[in-house]
Parts: structure tokens; C-alpha cells; sequence
């Protein structure tokens, strides 16, 4: 009996020292995912910031094909003013009043 308590008390401290060295290289393992998912966390923040900065170079694109749609409804209104005039002009100087049909 006292061989058997021997035995194991030589073969705990081996076994101690295995689950502390398993212990260890999970830790390691941890620690490497760790700065494996910290790199891919920094890439993926980067990727982030170059769509907002795309999103904003489009923002402003849009805004300026807004403001440049609103000129040109601006000037085809004048357009259509001048083609009225030019109607009126036309038949004042034919000295009839004759409506003449616009190209709508």
C-alpha cells in the first residue's frame, strides 16, 4: 500500500506539470487568435472609414447634381418664358391674335 501512495505521489506532480504545460499552450493559442482578430479588427475599421469617406465624396457629387438639375429647370423655365414672349411678339407683328400651338 505504501508503494502504490508513493507511486502516485511521484506521478501527480507529472500530471500537474502536463495539465500546467496544456494550460500554457491554450493560453498561447488565445493570445495568437487574440492578435489574429485584433489585426482583422484594424483592417476591417480601415475599410470602414475608406466607404465613409467614399460615402461622403458621393454626398457631395449628389448635392451638386441637385443643385445643377435645379439650374436647369431654372433655365427651361426662362426657356419657356422667352418662347411665350416670342409667341406674343410673333403675333403682334402678324397683327392677328392667333394662338399658336406650343411643342408640349
Amino acid at each position: 500500500m505504501v508503494a502504490l501512495i508513493k507511486s502516485k505521489m511521484q506521478m501527480e506532480p507529472k500530471v500537474l506539470q502536463k495539465s500546467a504545460a496544456a494550460l500554457l499552450e491554450q493560453a498561447s493559442d488565445c493570445f495568437e487568435l487574440a492578435k489574429t482578430q485584433r489585426e482583422l479588427s484594424e483592417s476591417q475599421h480601415d475599410a470602414a472609414l475608406h466607404q465613409e469617406q467614399n460615402a461622403d465624396k458621393q454626398a457631395t457629387i449628389a448635392a451638386s447634381q441637385h443643385r445643377d438639375a435645379s439650374q436647369l429647370a431654372a433655365k427651361a423655365d426662362e426657356l419657356d418664358a422667352l418662347g411665350e414672349s416670342l409667341i406674343e411678339n410673333a403675333a403682334q407683328i402678324a397683327g392677328e391674335t392667333v394662338v399658336v400651338p406650343r411643342g408640349k
